[in-house]
């Protein structure tokens, strides 16, 4: 897929974009030599496609913001459909995530007689993994028994490093 996005702001008719970002999905479901056992893995990308006009601290528009997930695992369907479920790898990775520097962007790039070098804004990766398995099996007629598990481990995974600016000189 491919996606291509243009705007025109109404109340100034200033026109954004337009801005292209190739997005794609790729996934694959395979049989293993245990009968009721298959494999799968799955590849999506994806965009934020942002008109905002916000600056980071070295004056420049912020950048699309861009994911990608890696996943992976074994479905099970076993014994005439009495045990089903699945086991699950994924891990996801977002860049270009937006923040503000808020209170501490004077310490950072603070007014002076040559005003602020940029916006006060900032941009990080995030970062998060886990598994999950489920299993669902029926012990007898009319019951059903779940079992779900799962983990995740998300975090900001890359240094956010700003330079200090001097604007009195």
């Amino acid at each position: 897929r491919f996606e291509n996005a243009g705007t025109v702001r109404t109340t100034t008719t200033i026109a954004r974009g337009p801005i292209d970002y190739a997005s794609r999905t790729f996934g694959v479901v395979f049989d293993t030599p245990l009968s009721g056992l298959r494999g799968y893995a799955n590849l999506p990308r994806n965009a934020q496609i942002n008109f905002a006009t916000d600056r980071d601290v070295f004056n420049n528009l912020l950048p699309i913001g861009k994911g990608e997930t890696k996943e992976g695992g074994l479905k099970l369907s076993l014994w005439d459909h009495r045990l089903s479920g699945n086991v699950t790898y994924y891990q996801t990775t977002g860049s270009n995530f937006a923040a503000s520097l808020g209170a501490i962007r004077n310490d950072v790039d603070p007014d002076g007689i040559n005003g602020r070098n940029g916006g006060g804004n900032y941009v990080f990766d995030k970062t998060s993994d886990g598994y999950n398995v489920t299993l669902t099996s029926r012990p007898l007629k009319g019951w059903e028994v779940r079992i779900n598990l799962a983990t995740a481990n998300g975090s900001e995974r890359t240094d956010v490093v700003l330079p200090q600016f001097y604007n009195d000189k």
